[in-house]
């Protein structure tokens, strides 16, 4: 980690968030088709996942939350869809 730099402060809030986090620019395409790609294996990665580890439910979570599980006081919905 560097000096406080904006790099610095992404990187500990994508890993505190459990986000994912790629700069790109759209005016000279930098990154944009990797940005792209790594959002769908990580879908992927993510929908697969549940599928292996949840047969008793028919729905895909794409939040932190468990399919079926209620949000606690002060937390969003997790998205869902329904297979």
């Amino acid at each position: 980690m560097g000096n406080g730099t904006e790099e610095d402060y992404n990187f500990v809030f994508k890993e505190n968030n459990g986000l994912l986090f790629l700069e790109t620019s759209a005016l000279d395409s930098t990154n944009v088709e990797l940005a792209f790609e790594t959002v769908l294996k990580e879908i992927f990665a993510k929908v697969s996942k549940q599928r292996q580890n949840s047969i008793r439910t028919n729905a895909i979570t794409l939040g932190s939350a468990q399919a079926g599980q209620e949000p606690g006081p002060g937390e969003k919905r997790a998205c869902c869809i329904s297979l």
